[in-house]
């Protein structure tokens, strides 16, 4: 990954050691942002391991004007490779299959909610910041 911003971007945070404490170590890794909080924006970043059951929820402690200082305001396993995690609210996250996603449940035009599938087995969950999810 090229530590150059593209034209019409700047660094705001940059890091080779991941994110928040979350060792961005495996091909397995995924990102994205969320409303956590669900007051519109999207101000959290989601990281998780599909296979290892590791999902971490980081909040920018910093403000705007600052450089980001992220950290978990959800931790669930170990993402040096030491062990594996439960998932989320009874996702496990055991199959390199799943996947996850911000969505907007409500309408209420906010990524305040994660769908959390597995392809190719007919199996998904949706859940609220405060998640409600079943196994797969």
């Amino acid at each position: 990954m090229s530590s150059t911003p593209a034209a019409g971007l700047s660094d705001v945070s940059s890091s080779q050691n991941g994110i928040g404490g979350y060792l961005t170590i495996s091909n397995l890794d995924q990102m994205f942002a969320l409303d956590y909080k669900s007051v519109g924006n999207l101000d959290h970043v989601v990281v998780y391991r599909s296979g290892s059951g590791i999902i971490w929820i980081l909040e920018n402690k910093n403000p705007p004007d600052q450089a980001a200082l992220y950290q978990p305001v959800y931790q669930e396993g170990d993402p040096t490779g030491t062990g594996m995690g439960q998932g989320i609210s009874g996702c496990t996250l055991s199959s390199i299959a799943d996947r996850m996603f911000a969505f907007d449940l409500e309408g209420s035009g906010k990524l305040d909610d994660l769908v959390v599938y597995r392809p190719g087995r007919a199996t998904a969950g949706f859940f609220r910041t405060i998640p409600q999810c079943r196994n797969f």
